[in-house]
């Protein structure tokens, strides 16, 4: 039997461990790449008591770690000379470094904590002081929300909707600006016509019933001084889109409800709160059926350029109802969903006459972002699959009751669209619809999977030993979505 070469490392995702090496040399020890809540510098952490951790840089063999010490301060000056005037743990004799709770004074909501380390070594030397780092603390209390719930004034469960809200600025310096926001379902938010972060599906999957996330973004480079727009686009998904193998679990049938509280603070030191409240407006997005399983229908003569930007005529939009939710607001507990990869297809072929099927040549999770140019009022139809028929078109059989199809409606221009309230497994999409073939890049897989690093790798001399490790990597990927979603 051939023996088996491995080149060992492992296939994680998520945590981050201590380093400690163990190589012959002598360099004094040093730490750094400190985390809190496993993010760098983070912003919109709730927790009372946010967990801390660091890695310790040694080249000398034997080298561990035997205290350390952490100082908090509220300035970056302040923690720069060491000078913990929220929380210094003084000398702690520890070997850990990852897990170590916050233990000073309570924190304060929307407050930035500036912090560093040091450590002893095994001969009891301290290390230098690591760099300064930051958290920034979220909403803490039900009382820190001065935004109210909204959602549309006439019923139309499941229907997306547009909202929006102007709003003025003074002509002063902004020093920094964050929204707090989260909708039941899914949001997108937009300033000033802008996307606000990189995060999708949001907020996750969790039991509305008893729990909401809430999310955090730095928005200080998307106002403006004079007059302002924020706008979000509302969707089912995890809310009102049915869960389970028959999509016959709703934790509501609507409606869908947004809120949103956006706090700027200027170099003056006043402050101005910008808040979901009665005064926004609502109009029906493009966006005319989504679903978590069937896919997304949008209707590109129904898009109103400008809705989310400033100046926009937006009178024959209607006022917005308050809404309520009863259950708690947190911050993430998980790694917000990305888009990470992208992957072109690798073939089209046309198994049936004006049917096109694209082949990416790797079963993946997320969507497709797609280039059309068609005939105003014609309908083109997207629909995912893993597998094929014998006669090469596909497969949908082993979906269940899932339709998973995406649909435009032309404009008669070039369109360049992504669903946002649905995701796919597929390997091929199937387009019908067109009246000529389209071209071979027209369509590119978008790979989604929460923000999580991997921190190793694994590689053999055994080509299946391979290809079952890349089974079981994008496994992971498409199952981290973001809490996992399969058992096996």
């Amino acid at each position: 039997m051939k023996p088996i070469k491995l080149i060992f490392g492992f296939v994680l995702m998520g945590a981050i461990l201590p380093f400690v090496s163990c190589q012959q040399a002598g360099s004094p020890s040093s730490v750094g790449e400190l985390r809190c809540e496993f993010q760098e510098n983070p912003i919109g952490i709730d927790r009372a008591q946010p967990l801390l951790q660091w890695k310790i840089k040694d080249d000398r063999r034997g080298a561990s770690q035997t205290a350390w010490q952490v100082v908090v301060a509220t300035t970056k000056e302040n923690a720069d000379d060491a000078e913990g005037d929220v929380w210094d743990s003084g000398k702690i004799a520890s070997d850990q470094s990852v897990h170590v709770a916050y233990d000073g004074p309570a924190l304060e909501s929307g407050k930035i904590y500036f912090w560093r380390v040091r450590t002893w070594d095994q001969e009891g030397e301290p290390s230098a002081w690591s760099e300064t780092a930051s958290w920034e603390m979220g909403l803490l209390k039900e009382s820190d929300w001065q935004a109210q719930w909204i959602a549309r004034s006439k019923e139309e469960p499941g229907r997306s909707v547009n909202m929006r809200k102007e709003f003025e600025l003074e002509d002063k310096n902004i020093s920094k600006a964050r929204v707090y926001v989260t909708g039941l379902g899914n949001y997108v938010l937009f300033l000033n016509e802008k996307r606000v972060g990189l995060d999708l599906l949001t907020p996750g999957w969790t039991h509305y019933p008893e729990r909401l996330e809430y999310q955090v973004y730095d928005v200080t480079d998307l106002l403006n001084a004079g007059n302002n727009a924020a706008g979000a686009i509302l969707g089912n998904m995890w809310w009102s889109g049915g869960l389970g193998w028959a999509g016959d679990v709703k934790y509501s049938e609507g409606p869908l409800k947004f809120l949103m509280q956006l706090h700027i603070e200027f170099d003056d030191g006043s402050d101005q709160i910008v808040v979901s409240d009665e005064t926004w407006k609502w109009d029906n997005s493009p966006i005319w059926e989504d679903h978590i399983y069937d896919g997304e229908k949008y209707d590109a003569n129904l898009e109103q350029e400008g809705w989310n930007e400033p100046g926009f005529d937006d009178a024959t939009w209607a006022a917005v109802e308050p809404a309520s939710y009863e259950g708690m607001l947190t911050g993430p507990n998980a790694p917000a969903l990305r888009h990470q990869e992208d992957l072109q297809a690798v073939s089209l072929n046309e198994p049936v006459q004006g049917e096109y099927v694209y082949d990416f040549g790797q079963n993946m999770v997320g969507w497709a972002k797609i280039r059309i140019n068609a005939p105003k009022g014609d309908t083109i139809k997207f629909r995912y699959a893993e597998l094929l028929h014998d006669d090469g078109t596909v497969a949908q059989e082993n979906l269940r009751s899932a339709d998973a199809i995406d649909m435009i409606v032309s404009d008669g221009s070039e369109i360049e669209w992504e669903p946002k309230f649905t995701y796919h497994g597929f390997r091929y999409i199937q387009v019908s619809g067109l009246r000529e073939k389209p071209a071979s890049d027209a369509i590119t897989g978008k790979v989604i999977y929460t923000d999580q690093p991997f921190i190793g790798k694994f590689q053999s001399s055994n080509d299946l030993i391979n290809n079952i490790n890349k089974n079981v990597v994008w496994a992971q990927k498409g199952n981290f979505y973001p809490a996992p979603t399969d058992s096996n």
